[in-house]
C-alpha cells in the first residue's frame, strides 16, 4: 500500500519515498497520527519499509 504526502500516518515506522515508477528516493521516519511530509516531486508517494515496535510504558 502506498501513501501520499499530507495523509495521516497509519503506523509508526520507516517509510521509503518512491518515484511514480517505484524507485527509492529516500527514507523517512514517520509517527502514527502525524502527516506524511512533502515529497521531492509531485506524484511521488511513501511505502512502509519497517514498522516500529512500541513497548508499553511502565507505570
Amino acid at each position: 500500500m502506498s501513501y501520499r504526502p499530507g495523509e495521516k500516518v497509519p503506523q509508526s515506522g520507516i517509510y521509503e519515498e518512491q518515484t511514480v515508477y517505484g524507485s527509492k528516493v529516500t527514507e523517512v521516519t514517520c509517527v502514527k497520527g502525524e502527516h506524511f511530509p512533502p515529497t521531492e516531486f509531485s506524484g511521488y508517494h511513501y511505502k512502509l519499509v519497517r514498522a516500529a515496535v512500541h513497548k508499553p510504558s511502565k507505570g
